[in-house]
């Protein structure tokens, strides 16, 4: 990286140390650590806002028992042997939970990942000596672990942080341009094929796809998708897009029993857009949400424009995610086949250009001029 005192990039290059310093087995791990620990995540104002700017969903990737201590140091103290999976027996868990996971046990103490990482931090690391208000537990640490044990705490070190820097090469990779599209983990990853047979569509059952969608103000947002219900039910997600902190936009579609249902949030207002597919509920059908930047909405089926309404706020696009699959928490999912999505941005001139777009085949992406008031739809094949 370039010299800079850009805080963006400085952020960077914190997570970066740490990747070099876990591929070089450098012992300067316990320094790296920490200060990326605290600076992503226990800030008052934590980097992970701005690293995962576009609200992505991530879990971390764990040993299915690394809770059981089963790691006998001495009659007193018992830790963690291995942290990263070493085979299919897997766990996942919300990063948040992952911090408060214990994973060292030193008499009656419980030491959670985050008070180890602390303690490595308030024992050298970031500071020499622990506040008074940490002293009695990281003190507990320091003397009757690091000092005693430090082949034992570097080897924690650096599975604690495999687990951050495979959580974080992701959230890099979409902070420097990309643009594809990822499933929470393995666990959560739509099929292709089934039983060693290609499928009709990109099955989405308990499963989703995100991807970025960055702001550009003064512009509203298409979507258009091709997609087959597979269980009818009072409600299926096809997708979201927005963030959860940021109640400028959100859009949501939904199938409930036959009935496509659009849902458009704003700071301001909210509008909610139905029509009954009927027997078409067994095809696949093409659905277009255009939400044009002076608020005009319109719902087309399979190249017909169905529903139209009108917000009366105009429409910028926020830095975000779309959520293929679910909601934008990852609780509330669909089932459903998928052969399409594509979101485009759309100009006061009703010029259509691409942001993003994912397919079983090739697509035609060239830019469109469609006007809201326009029944017939053109659809990207």
């Amino acid at each position: 990286m370039k010299k800079s005192l850009k805080r963006t990039d400085r952020g960077i290059s914190h997570y970066l140390n740490l990747k070099k310093d876990l591929e070089n087995q450098d012992d300067r791990i316990v320094i790296s650590l920490p200060l990326f620990f605290r600076i992503m995540f226990f800030d008052s104002n934590p980097w992970i806002k701005q690293i995962n700017r576009f609200d992505f969903l991530k879990l971390a990737i764990l040993n299915d028992d690394f809770e059981n201590l089963d790691r006998k140091i001495t009659q007193d103290i018992y830790c963690s042997k291995n942290l990263i999976p070493e085979n299919k027996n897997r766990k996942e868990m919300p990063i948040d939970e992952f911090f408060n996971s214990i994973i060292l046990k030193i008499k009656s103490y419980d030491c959670s990942v985050k008070d180890f990482v602390f303690a490595l931090a308030y024992n050298g690391g970031i500071h020499m000596i622990p506040d008074k208000k940490f002293e009695k537990e990281y003190e507990t640490v320091y003397h009757n672990f690091f000092e005693k044990f430090p082949i034992i705490a570097f080897d924690l070190s650096q599975q604690i942080s495999q687990i951050l820097v495979q959580i974080f090469d992701e959230f890099y990779s979409i902070l420097t341009g990309s643009n594809d599209a990822h499933s929470l983990n393995d666990k959560f990853a739509p099929k292709i094929a089934e039983n060693g047979k290609v499928l009709e569509g990109i099955l989405f059952d308990h499963s989703y796809l995100q991807f970025p969608i960055r702001a550009k103000s003064k512009k509203g947002i298409r979507f258009c998708t091709d997609i087959k219900i597979r269980n009818q039910t009072s409600k299926n997600i096809i997708f979201e897009y927005g963030h959860r902190d940021n109640d400028s936009l959100r859009i949501q579609l939904l199938v409930s029993n036959s009935h496509i249902i659009t849902k458009i949030n704003t700071s301001n207002e909210n509008k909610i857009l139905k029509y009954d597919l009927k027997e078409k509920i067994n095809d696949f059908v093409k659905i277009e949400i255009a939400l044009y930047p002076n608020g005009n909405l319109i719902l087309a089926i399979n190249n017909f424009v169905v529903e139209t309404d009108k917000l009366n706020t105009s429409i910028s696009i926020i830095d975000g995610k779309t959520i293929i699959g679910s909601n934008l928490s990852g609780s509330i999912f669909g089932d459903f086949f998928e052969r399409t999505i594509i979101v485009q941005s759309i100009d006061r001139h009703n010029e259509f250009r691409r942001l993003n777009a994912y397919s079983l085949k090739r697509l035609k992406l060239e830019p469109q001029n469609i006007p809201y008031n326009q029944l017939k739809r053109e659809f990207i094949e």
